[in-house]
């Protein structure tokens, strides 16, 4: 195949990619939950109007990755106050990203993988999901996939490609914070290979764009936040003796009566909770390890746990097509993964970047808690080993019952695993306080049959909820 057969065909993905998304966003503006975000996606509005109105001094010391809102906020007060133009250029940053799945896997495998894991990344149902709401993952994805193009290219090519590399990790720290550990692990493996020079240059790219923030905190606080200043509330609700490793609300008692002080500073004020988690952790080790392995049965399971909205709920009731979609689902795609990380013909020397941002970005998910967004940005990697592990199948499917039993076994093993739901992994009463925020949200809208229709669905897992009951009884015509 030609360069520019090449070409054509990952802007053909690029564009079936960008379809799709388009469409699904056109179905959730259609929607009765686009102009009713809650948690997160609320928050992230609220912050970007305080910055549409007041910079990036209106947040005061930064408590959230800044850039998704900062960004948010300069569309907001561009297009004067219409979310439409940064949807679209989520859309387009999701897009593009299918591009960059291509960009990385050939890096380290073949082209026609290449080509096939940008395909599958394209119309995961996910990735479409994500792209259309208040949230940063598509910016995060784009980010992480550019940083690691760039690095990987930066082995073949001079050092601006590395700074530039060192430049978009650091920028993906201002999004997601838990990146901070690969970028480490990224820049100790250029040290480990005695390329320290080169090290040090990526290290300092990467600190270059956190270093505004973090002046942004100290003049705000007086105190050294280098990017967000959560990390020890985010510990202790996915850690506490009452953390069930998947949702916020199951601390929500534990969150009470710790009652942390409000006039505490914001180290001191993320100190304590961090401190009353490992005493928690130390007093019951065994409950702690046990919520270890739960969340990673979580991570590896293919239900998707939901955090701002009930997502299954959500494509059921909007988009048929992202329904279809999602039987291709995380319990067949990661299967099909392990199985090329095994037994795939790839150049494994090549991809130790792209390890060194899966593995350590997995276990730093493991110390908080898992939902569907926070572990998202695995799936366009997990798309390029998903593909050498079906190819590698289709290769060996002449010999799966002699020499291939190896791999049969573990293909079947992991299929069955991540597909059974045990620990509550699809437990229906995690969703009860995403719904009623939401159906409060639709009252507010005064969207009657939006509201009802999801009360409906509380009282269904739980007949007794006062809130549900009180705002049913709100409802006209009942």
């Amino acid at each position: 195949m030609t360069a520019k057969s090449r070409f054509a065909l990952v802007c053909l993905i690029v564009f079936v990619a960008a379809v799709l998304r388009l469409i699904f966003l056109h179905q959730f503006m259609l929607s009765d939950f686009f102009d009713c975000p809650v948690l997160d996606m609320r928050t992230y509005l609220e912050q970007a109007q305080v910055v549409a109105r007041d910079g990036l001094a209106g947040l005061g010391v930064i408590w959230r990755p800044p850039l998704y809102p900062y960004l948010l906020g300069l569309s907001l007060r561009v297009a004067q106050d219409s979310v439409l133009p940064a949807m679209i250029v989520q859309v387009l940053l999701s897009s593009l990203s299918a591009g960059l799945v291509y960009l990385v896997a050939r890096r380290f495998a073949s082209d026609g993988v290449a080509l096939a894991a940008a395909a599958l990344y394209a119309v995961h149902w996910l990735a479409v999901f994500f792209s259309a709401l208040l949230v940063g993952t598509s910016l995060f994805v784009f980010l992480v996939l550019l940083a690691l193009w760039l690095l990987l290219l930066s082995e073949a090519k001079h050092s601006p490609w590395l700074i530039l590399a060192g430049l978009a990790a650091g920028l993906s720290s201002l999004v997601r914070t838990e990146v901070l550990v690969c970028i480490v692990a990224w820049a100790a493996w250029i040290a480990w290979r005695r390329q320290f020079a080169r090290a040090a240059l990526f290290a300092a790219a990467a600190v270059l764009p956190i270093l505004p923030i973090t002046f942004h905190n100290y003049r705000m606080s007086g105190q050294f936040i280098p990017v967000t200043a959560i990390g020890g509330y985010n510990f202790f609700v996915g850690n506490n003796s009452t953390a069930d490793g998947k949702t916020v609300w199951a601390s929500k008692g534990a969150l009470y009566e710790l009652a942390v002080p409000e006039d505490l500073s914001p180290l001191e004020n993320q100190s304590r909770y961090m401190e009353a988690a490992l005493e928690d952790i130390a007093e019951h080790p065994a409950r702690f390890a046990g919520l270890i392995l739960k969340k990673a049965y979580y991570l590896l399971n293919a239900y998707e746990i939901s955090s701002n909205l009930d997502i299954y709920y959500v494509i059921s009731d909007t988009s048929p097509m992202l329904a279809v979609l999602a039987l291709l689902s995380f319990g067949i795609l990661l299967p099909l993964a392990v199985v090329g990380l095994v037994f795939g013909k790839y150049d494994r020397r090549a991809a130790a970047p792209v390890f060194l941002f899966m593995i350590p970005f997995a276990l730093v998910l493991l110390g908080f808690f898992i939902t569907a967004r926070f572990r998202s940005p695995l799936i366009p990697l997990l798309c390029v080993f998903a593909v050498l592990g079906a190819t590698a199948i289709r290769d060996e499917r002449r010999s799966l019952l002699t020499g291939g039993r190896t791999m049969l076994l573990m293909f079947l093993f992991l299929l069955v695993f991540c597909n059974t739901q045990f620990f509550g992994v699809a437990d229906p009463r995690d969703n009860l306080e995403i719904n009623l925020q939401q159906a409060f949200a639709f009252q507010g809208r005064q969207k009657t049959d939006a509201c009802r229709k999801i009360l409906k669905r509380v009282l269904t897992v739980d007949p007794r909820s006062v809130p549900a009951i009180y705002l049913w009884q709100q409802l006209p015509e009942n």
